[in-house]
């Protein structure tokens, strides 16, 4: 499957906000990827290049739809927890990002 930033990204409040923060070699576009300073997970809106990938890191909402689930239940923090649903979503709204579930095909 084939996914663009458009389908992971409904909207944001402004797209200079955006940054390229470090990845995992192969990471993938909808993967969790540690913003290195907040030390929590965001969805990562491009694939990995030259050990990074471009990010939202608030004032956002993003479609569920769209985000890798096996990356969401394999992800562990760099304090050694699980990332549940719950947890990210709570973790969105302390940072304007919201999660939801919509209509948002990959084309």
């Amino acid at each position: 499957m084939f996914l663009t930033i458009g389908d992971i990204l409904k909207s944001e409040a402004d797209w200079h906000s955006r940054e390229a923060i470090p990845a995992t070699t192969g990471t993938k576009i909808g993967q969790l990827v540690e913003h290195p300073l907040r030390k929590e997970p965001l969805v990562a809106l491009s694939d990995e290049i030259n050990g990074k990938v471009l990010v939202q890191p608030h004032n956002c909402v993003i479609f569920l739809d769209n985000i890798d689930t096996a990356s969401l239940g394999a992800y562990v923090g760099s304090n050694g927890e699980h990332v549940i649903l719950e947890t990210l979503i709570a973790q969105g709204d302390k940072h304007g990002i919201q999660y939801v579930a919509g209509k948002a095909q990959p084309r």
